[in-house]
């Protein structure tokens, strides 16, 4: 009997633990999904970000993630870094976002090196 009291106290904070999950779709300009971009979630209280990759499909997921403000990074090669704004998950929520990636900026470089020859 002893060992039940302390199982039910455990099973109760267990209950009353919260999380959120965060899930969304990256896409390109002409909305076809883009697989195997890094995904970010920043919290103000870690140091190292929750990252994932997303899947062949453009879709991503972070499950068990604290209530709290966050920032949400999307980089893939070829378009620009995507940064959100405040990204506020409550209590058991479940938040979907479409994050629509831009093409990145081309810069060109043309360097024109010429010397001298004695004539």
């Amino acid at each position: 009997m002893r060992l039940l009291v302390p199982l039910s106290v455990f099973a109760l904070c267990a209950v009353d633990a919260s999380s959120a999950t965060l899930t969304g779709s990256v896409l390109d300009p002409a909305n076809r999904p883009i697989s195997r971009a890094p995904v970010s979630l920043f919290a103000r209280d870690r140091i190292e970000p929750a990252a994932v990759l997303t899947d062949e499909t453009g879709k991503f997921r972070f499950d068990d993630t604290a209530p709290g403000q966050y920032l949400l990074q999307v980089q893939a090669p070829g378009f620009a870094r995507y940064t959100s704004q405040r990204v506020v998950l409550g209590r058991d929520a479940l938040l979907n976002l479409t994050i629509s990636l831009e093409l990145a900026s081309q810069q060109q470089q043309i360097v024109v090196t010429a010397s001298a020859t004695p004539q």
